[in-house]
């Protein structure tokens, strides 16, 4: 990751350094993220670093996409905001948190969240090849760091690795969890709910709490494939 001063426009030298050490505090903490999504910065993963930086950024950080930073080849291209630093190779997500929570307004602790996103998505890559006890474990491994954000996200994706287990009493405890951490609009926690209770077999309270989600987003049982299915179960079951 390299770090350029706001004035200069001139290509950044193509040199590496290690997160925090280039990173010196600017005068004024950033509150806006812009991530280059050019064609260059595009084949250089810019997509990957603007999805990071949604999930990393502190309540009040704003993330956007943006047109070219002129540096071409160097990319991923962060600039901050409002003091106009650039900063070239931002091509991990440890190099990114490192970013952030050394420039942005209310960036303490985001190192840590950044290893814990790290985790999570390893765990979720691990539950989609089918191995549940591996992301049962490196979903637990990013608990245990209890980063300042995202833990809503871990405990989910841990309660599905659970349900996958037959461990339905322990996926529902992650589900409940979920939902109280996450944010009011998201309803992710919510499914694993209902999916952990149909599978103890407490069908009106599966049920139940489906309804509470659509109440929320009547589209959610359209678009998402796991309520969907949840719902059609249930009606499978009807008397």
């Amino acid at each position: 990751m390299s770090v350029v001063s706001a004035p200069s426009r001139q290509p950044t030298p193509r040199t590496r350094c290690s997160p925090p050490s280039c990173c010196a505090p600017a005068p004024a903490l950033n509150n806006e993220l812009r991530i280059c999504t050019s064609r260059s910065c595009r084949q250089q993963k810019a997509q990957a670093v603007l999805d990071s930086a949604r999930e990393l950024a502190p309540p009040g950080v704003k993330v956007a996409s943006s047109g070219c930073l002129a540096r071409c080849g160097s990319g991923p291209n962060v600039q901050l905001r409002p003091s106009g630093l650039e900063v070239s190779f931002v091509d991990s997500t440890e190099a990114l948190a490192a970013l952030i929570q050394l420039q942005c307004e209310g960036g303490e602790g985001t190192a840590t969240v950044g290893e814990a996103l790290r985790l999570r998505r390893r765990g979720e890559k691990a539950l989609e090849a089918g191995s549940a006890g591996e992301a049962q474990s490196l979903l637990s491994d990013a608990l245990l760091l209890q980063p300042v954000r995202g833990q809503h996200l871990s405990l989910a994706a841990r309660a599905a690795a659970r349900l996958a287990l037959g461990d339905a009493a322990g996926a529902l405890l992650d589900a409940v969890a979920a939902s109280a951490t996450g944010p009011p609009e998201w309803t992710k926690g919510l499914v694993r709910e209902a999916g952990a209770l149909l599978a103890l077999g407490d069908r009106d309270r599966a049920r139940a709490v489906l309804e509470a989600v659509a109440a929320r987003d009547r589209s959610v049982l359209r678009l998402d494939k796991e309520a969907a299915a949840l719902m059609a179960a249930l009606d499978e079951l009807l008397p």
